[in-house]
C-alpha cells in the first residue's frame, strides 16, 4: 500500500462555500424558474478553441519511448491510498448535476449599469462539474502540486506497469488530473488553460514530469499511454481538461475498485451534453476530444464512435443519431477555465457583497446552478436536489464494479 503524506489543505473557506452552494440548490423552491433558455441553433464548427479533425492523427505511430508504459501485469494485488486526494477532491469540487440540453442564457453586466460581464457567459457554463480556483490561497494550490509531485515519486519508486490494469489507469487519470488543477491554480487568474505555456510549450504538451526516463506532457499520459495500451473508450472521460469543454472532473479519485462507477457515468453525462453531441444541419456535431481519441479508442471511425455513443444516449441525443448517423464534424469547444468565475481576471474578483471574500460571480453561478436543479427536477430527471447512488449487492448485479478495463 502506498500512501502520500498529507499536506495542508486550508479548506475551511471552501468548505464553506460549498455547504452554501449546494444548499442553495437543495433549497429551492419549486416556483422558481431556470435561467435558462432554448437557442434552436446550431453550434459553430471549427473556430476559436476549436481544432480542425485533420488536427489529429488518424492512426497510432510507433510506441517509441512509450513502450516503457505498456501494461504488464504481474498478478500482484498493489494498491495506492488516494484518500487525501478524494479529501481535497470533496472541498473544492462543485457538483452541477447532469445536463439540461438547455443553453445558459447570456447573462448581463455583474454591476449595475455595466455591459461588462465578469465571470462565465459560455452557454455551456452549466454543464460539468466546477472547482472553487478563485478561492485558494497559495497554501492550496501548492498542496496539489504536492499531490501530483507525490504521484511522479511513485511512479519512479515502483514500475507501474506491473500493477493490475484497474490500478495503472487509476494512476494515470490521478496523475494527470493532479498536474491539471495544480498548474491552474499556479497560473491563476486564467481564462484559457490551453493557452498557457510552459518553458515556451502549450499547456497539453508541455513536459512537466519524468517517469521511468521518460518525459512526459499531459497529452503524452492521454494518447501515448491510456488511449494506445486501453481499448475501452470511456477512459477518455477519465481525464480532466481544466475547461468547460471537457469531461467532468469528480469529487473523488480514481481507484480500481470506483474506476467503473465514475467511468460509467461521466461517458453518459458526457455524451448527453450540449459539450458532447449536438444536432446540425444533416449532421452531428461532436467534441473536438472525440478526434483526439480517434487513433486508439475509435479506429474503425465513425462506425466506432457512432456504436460508442449509442451506447450511452439517452432519448434526445439517440434521436439526433438516429436522424443524422455518423456523419460527424466537430463543433467548436468551449475553452474557458471550469472554474466557478470562469479564470476572471478582474481585480475586483474576490470582493463580494459587504466585503465579503466570495466573489459575486461565484454567487450568481451558484445561483444559475441551483435553478439548473429546478430545471432538470421538472425534467423528471431527479426526484431532489441531488441524485445519491448507493449500490448494494444482489444475487444478480451484473458485471463487478471492479472488472479490469482493457
Amino acid at each position: 500500500m502506498f500512501d502520500f503524506r498529507s499536506p495542508a489543505l486550508r479548506g475551511v473557506s471552501l468548505l464553506a462555500i460549498a455547504a452554501a452552494a449546494l444548499a442553495a440548490c437543495e433549497t429551492t423552491s419549486s416556483g422558481d424558474t431556470a435561467a435558462t433558455a432554448e437557442v434552436d441553433v446550431a453550434p459553430d464548427s471549427v473556430g476559436d478553441g476549436g481544432a480542425s479533425e485533420s488536427f489529429y492523427p488518424l492512426t497510432l505511430g510507433e510506441a517509441g519511448v512509450f513502450a516503457a508504459f505498456e501494461p504488464a501485469p504481474n498478478g500482484r494485488t498493489t494498491n495506492i491510498d488516494y484518500e487525501v486526494i478524494s479529501e481535497a477532491l470533496e472541498i473544492i469540487v462543485f457538483d452541477t448535476g447532469p445536463s439540461t440540453r438547455i443553453r445558459a442564457r447570456d447573462r448581463q453586466g455583474t454591476r449595475a449599469g455595466s455591459r461588462i460581464v465578469k465571470g462565465h457567459n459560455s452557454p455551456y457554463r452549466l454543464e460539468g462539474n466546477k472547482i472553487f480556483l478563485s478561492q485558494f490561497d497559495d497554501e492550496s494550490g501548492n498542496s496539489f502540486r504536492e499531490y501530483a509531485e507525490n504521484l511522479v515519486d511513485i511512479g519512479n519508486k515502483i514500475d507501474i506497469t506491473t500493477l493490475p490494469r484497474n490500478e495503472q489507469l487509476a494512476y494515470w487519470f490521478n496523475l494527470h488530473n493532479m498536474w491539471v488543477i495544480a498548474i491552474l491554480a499556479d497560473e491563476y487568474p486564467v481564462r484559457y488553460p490551453e493557452r498557457i505555456k510552459i518553458d515556451g510549450a502549450l499547456f497539453h504538451d508541455a513536459k512537466i514530469m519524468n517517469i521511468s526516463g521518460v518525459d512526459l506532457s499531459l497529452s503524452d499520459i492521454r494518447t501515448n499511454i491510456v488511449y494506445r495500451y486501453w481499448d475501452d473508450p470511456r477512459v477518455m472521460y477519465g481525464f480532466f481538461h481544466g475547461d468547460l469543454g471537457s469531461p467532468s472532473i469528480d469529487d473523488e479519485a480514481y481507484t480500481s475498485e470506483n474506476i467503473n462507477r465514475i467511468l460509467d457515468r461521466n461517458a453518459r453525462e458526457f455524451v448527453n451534453a450540449l459539450r458532447g453531441v449536438q444536432r446540425g444541419r444533416s449532421k452531428v456535431y461532436i467534441s473536438k476530444l472525440y478526434y483526439e481519441a480517434r487513433a486508439g479508442l475509435f479506429p474503425n471511425w465513425p462506425v466506432d464512435l457512432l456504436a460508442h455513443l449509442e451506447n450511452f444516449a439517452d432519448e434526445e441525443v439517440s434521436m439526433i443519431l438516429l436522424e443524422n448517423g455518423a456523419n460527424f464534424e466537430a463543433m467548436k469547444y468551449p475553452n474557458r477555465t471550469a472554474d466557478m468565475v470562469g479564470g476572471d481576471p478582474s481585480p475586483d474578483i474576490n470582493a463580494g457583497p459587504s466585503g465579503s471574500s466570495t466573489p459575486p460571480q461565484l454567487v450568481e453561478m451558484v445561483q444559475e446552478v441551483r435553478e439548473k436543479y429546478v430545471e432538470l427536477r421538472r425534467q423528471g430527471r431527479i426526484g431532489g436536489a441531488r441524485v445519491i447512488i448507493i449500490d448494494e449487492p444482489t444475487e444478480d448485479q451484473g458485471p463487478p464494479p471492479d472488472e479490469t478495463i482493457d
